[in-house]
């Protein structure tokens, strides 16, 4: 019968091409044997080296794919044209717009109106940003 060979975590990690992170989720969910060490080092455990070589072609067959994936998503971003915006400080013209805005998205029930919020404003004429697109439709 021959022995069992084990390794380190470190060493496991990187035959899987993982992080070390990511290795021990390996190990709980695909039940890799493992021995205790009795030297009391950083390591408490080793992992066996049979059953990290099974799972290691589905790893690195995963992580290709994220990978891939991610490639592909951030093309996808580059080649998406954003529109051109602007921002701006509200001027007291804006505030019946803004609360017209408000109103349609928050409700007239939690809008307060442009009689109350001009005293506020006139006293903090930067503290509304306004973004808007600059091409108009």
């Amino acid at each position: 019968m021959s022995q069992e060979r084990y390794i380190s975590s470190k060493e496991g990690a990187a035959l899987l091409g993982v992080q070390r992170q990511s290795f021990f989720y390996y190990v709980e969910s695909r039940g890799i044997r493992r021995r205790e060490l009795n030297d009391g080092g950083k390591d408490q455990y080793e992992y066996n080296y049979e059953d990290l070589i099974k799972i290691q072609d589905e790893v690195k067959s995963k992580t290709a794919n994220r990978k891939k994936s991610t490639v592909n998503k951030s093309k996808a971003v580059e080649s998406h044209k954003q529109p051109s915006g602007k921002t701006a400080w509200a001027t007291a013209e804006d505030l019946p717009y803004i609360y017209a805005l408000d109103c349609d998205i928050y409700g007239l029930e939690y809008s307060v109106p442009p009689t109350r919020t001009i005293h506020w404003w006139q006293k903090n004429q930067t503290a509304i940003r306004v973004l808007y697109n600059e091409k108009k439709p």
